[in-house]
């Protein structure tokens, strides 16, 4: 059995922070255009206005359109299979991977996973990010699988 599902949603798109974004755009541009015609020269302020200027219009435009910032930043993601587990649930998060092959037992306490190696050490998944229907949908895919495998399970 293979599960996986990626949890950077799509964005639902946004005619208003389009429009603020462009405005941003357009805004960052404008002042610089203004201060070279003022003054024929430019502070570190202006850079630095305009800049953030400048990544807000990108950042309200790309979300306007639909596209998650997160998505061009890293993944998200959850992949589980016969052969491994793996977690990653945020862009900015590390994954978190365990193979079959090592566990002994899994015991699910709210928001968590611990996972008791065959060398005794224990591993914990952790699930906290997550809404609720996904973790019971992790939890019915680990009890399927961990039964195949004759792998002591606890999901209480």
């Amino acid at each position: 059995m293979d599960y996986s599902r990626d949890l950077l949603k799509e964005k639902k798109k946004s005619k208003f922070a389009l429009i603020l974004g462009i405005l941003s755009f357009v805004l960052a541009i404008f002042w610089i255009t203004l201060r070279l015609i003022e003054n024929n020269a430019l502070s570190l302020f202006d850079w630095i206005y305009s800049f953030f200027f400048l990544l807000n219009g990108v950042s309200q435009t790309l979300s306007g359109l639909g596209y998650s910032i997160e998505r061009l930043i890293g993944k998200a993601f959850i992949k589980i299979d016969n052969q491994a587990i793996k977690i990653k649930t945020g862009a900015f998060d590390k994954e978190q991977s365990i193979d079959w092959s090592e566990i002994r037992s899994i015991d699910y306490k709210p928001g968590n996973f611990i996972i008791t190696k065959n060398d005794n050490s224990t591993y914990k998944l952790t699930m906290s990010k997550l809404e609720y229907s996904v973790i019971q949908e992790i939890k019915n895919v680990i009890d399927k699988i961990a039964n195949d495998k004759k792998i002591s399970i606890n999901l209480n």
